[in-house]
Order: structure tokens, then sequence, then C-alpha cells
């Protein structure tokens, strides 16, 4: 290997240990702008869940506003219905007592039409009587006239005593025909007073009769009028009980879905958190996996620069082992020259002494003998640098490989503590974050508490209101009740007031018929 080639080796290490240090600058520098982004991102999102957090307890809130006003207005409508139903309802019972009073009156009109009736039927019957007792007197009369006038002839006439016979005759028929005209009339006149009697009987039980059926039907109008409004009071109460119960169902079911829909956006909430938090463990160890990668890719480089570094020592020290190789290959070479000088000089001086029969052939092996020991060591020496440089590349091998086992502590040692640092950070950051969202999420529960509690003491005293109209409204009607029932009372006194009057007219009239006849 030579020097020209061992230069360009450094420099390609040297260059490429620049672009791997430009590298690592750039992914630090990535990672670096990818972690503030996730942090942005991240703060982004806690943000917009923030804000979807308030967006939503203020729709809830609005929605409950506007359910609590629609109730209010649905309260209103059906108190105003009941109030109608409930005017409706007084105006027919008022048309039904109405007409069942004109009804009254005209059944009291129509049985004093048939009394009177009667009354002019018997007054007639009575007239025809006294007409016809009359015509009788006045025959009678006349039949007395004619006997006075008879009696007034015979009286002239010669035959007194025969006329004296028929007039005591006539006299006495006359005395018998009055007798039995008088009986008649007694016999007539208590007939008529027992007639009277009867009639006063029939008409004082006829009038009695219809006392007690007008108060009957009065009292089963009242009764009825009574039960109607019983009856139409249970249904608004009913109907109001069922309001009431229908408002307090739609309350706790607005409450039940609030409750819900709070419990849902909590759900959510906290999944966002959760998502939150997953997106920030996932963005850590992302970054803890580009920290790994990165410090990877620098243990890489620093291994590539050691190896670099490495082959860059083992350079050196080859170019020094061939120094020094190439040093002793020259002392060898020269020791060789040397010996050869020497083994020449020793030949030339041994051709001097080559007739000499045992010192020839002794010196000719001495020859020999040295060359060889020359060979041997030149190949000790070869093998003693080559031990060296095997040496020295263990040593230098060693010690990078010392040097690379460091790095790599140092730097997993560093990226431990790094991520041990970011773990605790991590851990400080999510429990500040699930305190401030727990907070908050309080906060929201006792807010959402705190409009539910007003929403239903509001609910309560409207309940009130409506309990207390209706309260109201049911004395308003019994009161109105009694009164109705104290004005049929009066009018029914006034309706017997004036039967007792027409019925003490009628026996005062017939009592004066009476006694007229009798006179």
């Amino acid at each position: 290997m030579g020097d020209a080639e061992k230069q360009q080796v450094v420099d390609d290490g040297s260059v490429v240990k620049e672009e791997l240090q430009r590298k690592s600058n750039q992914r630090r520098a990535s990672a670096a702008s990818l972690g503030e982004q996730d942090r942005r991102v991240q703060e982004d999102k806690m943000a917009t869940a923030r804000e979807e957090l308030v967006r939503k307890s203020n729709q809830t809130l609005v929605s409950k506003q506007v359910d609590e006003e629609q109730a209010r207005i649905a309260s209103e409508q059906q108190a105003a219905v009941v109030r109608e139903q409930l005017q409706r309802g007084a105006s027919q019972r008022r048309a039904s007592l109405q007409a069942d009073a004109e009804q009254a009156r005209r059944v009291a009109e129509a049985k004093v039409h048939d009394e009177q009736l009667k009354t002019e039927r018997s007054n007639n019957q009575e007239k025809a009587r006294r007409a016809s007792t009359i015509e009788q007197q006045r025959r009678i009369d006349e039949m007395q006239k004619v006997l006075d006038d008879s009696k007034r002839d015979r009286r002239r006439s010669s035959t007194t005593a025969k006329m004296g016979a028929e007039e005591e005759k006539l006299a006495r028929m006359i005395e018998a025909k009055k007798d039995e005209i008088i009986a008649v009339k007694e016999r007539k006149l208590a007939q008529i007073r027992a007639d009277l009697a009867l009639e006063e009987e029939r008409a004082r039980r006829l009038m009695e009769d219809k006392k007690f059926q007008v108060a009957e039907d009065l009292e089963r109008s009242v009764n009825q009028v009574k039960a109607t409004i019983m009856s139409d009071m249970e249904q608004q109460r009913q109907i109001m009980e069922n309001e009431k119960s229908d408002v307090v169902d739609k309350m706790d079911r607005q409450k039940s879905e609030a409750s819900a829909k709070i419990a849902a956006d909590l759900e959510q909430a906290r999944r966002i958190a959760e998502q939150a938090k997953h997106d920030m463990h996932e963005k850590e160890d992302q970054i803890h996996s580009a920290n790994l990668a990165r410090n990877a890719v620098d243990a890489e480089q620093k291994r590539r620069v050691s190896t670099v570094e490495h082959h860059e020592a083992a350079a050196t020290a080859n170019r020094d082992l061939q120094k020094q190789y190439s040093v002793k290959l020259a002392d060898a070479e020269k020791t060789r020259r040397i010996s050869e000088a020497n083994s020449a000089s020793s030949r030339n001086l041994g051709r001097g002494a080559s007739f000499k029969a045992g010192a020839g052939g002794v010196s000719v092996q001495d020859n020999e003998d040295d060359e060889d020991g020359h060979e041997e060591s030149h190949k000790d020496v070869e093998k003693r640098v080559a031990a060296q440089q095997d040496a020295a590349l263990k040593s230098t091998e060693e010690q990078h490989r010392r040097a690379e086992e460091h790095a790599t502590a140092t730097l997993t040692t560093e990226s431990e503590r790094r991520k041990s640092t970011l773990d605790v950070k991590h851990a400080v950051d999510a429990e500040q974050s699930e305190r401030m969202h727990a907070s908050k999420l309080d906060e929201m529960v006792h807010s959402i508490d705190r409009d539910v509690s007003t929403g239903m003491v509001e609910i309560m005293s409207k309940e009130e209101g409506v309990r207390r109209a209706l309260e109201a409204k049911e004395h308003d009607l019994t009161v109105k009740a009694t009164q109705r029932s104290s004005i049929t009372q009066v009018t029914l006194e006034v309706e017997e007031e004036r039967a007792r009057r027409m019925r003490e007219e009628e026996y005062h009239e017939k009592e004066e018929r009476a006694r007229r006849m009798r006179e």
C-alpha cells in the first residue's frame, strides 16, 4: 500500500466523518423541529378539546334554557286551556242550571194552569148548580105567586071553604115543597162543602206534591250540578296531576338526558384527553426512537470515525513498520554484504592455503556455515518484524475496541439518562394535565348541578303557582255552586210562597162563594 493510497484513505475517512457529522446535525435539528412541532400540535389539540368542551357545555346550557322556556310556555298554554275549559264548563253548567230553572218554572206554571183550569171547571160547575138552584127557586116563586093569585081568586069566590081547604092543602104542599127545597139546598150545600173540602184537600195535596216534586227536582238538579262540578273538579285535578306528572317526567327525562349528555361529553373529553395522552406518548416514543436512532447513527458515525482512525493508525503503524523493516533490511543487506566481503576475503585467503590438505576442507566448511547463519538471522529478523507488526495491530485494535465500548457505554448512559429525564418530565406534564382536566371537569359538573338545581327550584315554584291557581279556581267554582244553590233555594221558596198565596186566594174565593150560596 502506497503513501498516496493511504493519504486517499485518510482523506476519504475525513470526508465521510464530516458528512456523517453534518447528517447528524441535520437529524438533530429535524428531531428538535419535530419535537417542537409535536408540542405545538399537542397544544393545539388540547386547546381544541378545551374549546369543544366549552362549546358543548354552552350548547347544553342553551338547550336546557330552551327546554325550560318551552316547558314554561307549555305550562302557560296548558293553564290557559284549563282556564278556558273551566270557564266553558262553568258557562255550560250555568246554562244548564238556567235551563233547569226555566223548565221547573214552566212545570210549575203548567201545574198552576192545570189547577186554574180545574178551579175554573169547578167554578163553572158551581155556577151551573147555582143557576139551576136559582131557576128552581124562580119556578117555586112563580108557583107560589100562582098559588097566591089563585088564593086571592079563591077568596073572591064564594066557595071559601073549598078554597080554604085547597089553600091549606096548597100551603102544606108549599111548606113540604119548601122543606124539600131547603133539604135539597142543605144537601147541595153539604155536597158543595164536601166538594170544597175535597177540592181544598186535593189542591193542598197537589201543592204539597208539587212542592215535593219541585223540591225533589231542584234537589236532583242541585245534586246533578254538584256531581257535575265535583266530576269536573276531579277531572281537572286529574288533568293537573297528569300534567304535573308529565312535567315531572319531562324534567326527569331532561335531567337524565342532560346527565347522559354530560356523561357523554365527559367520556368524550376523557377519550380526547386519553387520545392526546396516547398521541403524546406516541410522540415521545417516536422522539425516543428518533433519539435512539440518532444515538445509533452517532455511534455508527463514531464507529466509522474510529474505524477510519484505526485504519489511519494501522496505516501509520504499517508505515512505521515498513520503515523499520526497510531499515532492518538495509542493515541486514549491509551485514550480508559485509559478511559476503568477509567471506570473499576469507575465500581469497583460503585459496592461498588450498594446498594444505587438512586446512583447506575445514575453511570451505566454515564459509558454508557462515552463509547459513546469515540466512537464518535474516529470517529471524523478518519474523520479529512480523510479530511486532501483529502485536502493534492487536494493541491498536484492542485500544479501538475499548474506545468503541467506552463510547457505546457513554452513549447508552446518556440515552438512558435522557430517557429517564423525558419520562419524568412527561409524567409530571401528564399529571398536571390530568389534574387540570379533572379540575375543569369538576367545575363543569358543579356548574351543571347548580343549573339543574336552579331549574328544579323554578319548576317547583311553577308547580306551586299552578296548584294555587287551581285551588283558587276550585274555590271560585265551589262559591259559585253555593251561590247557585242558594239562588235555586230562594227561587223554590218564592214559588212555594206564590203557590201558597194562590191556594189561600182560591180557598177564600171558595169560602166567599159558599157564603154567598148559603146567603
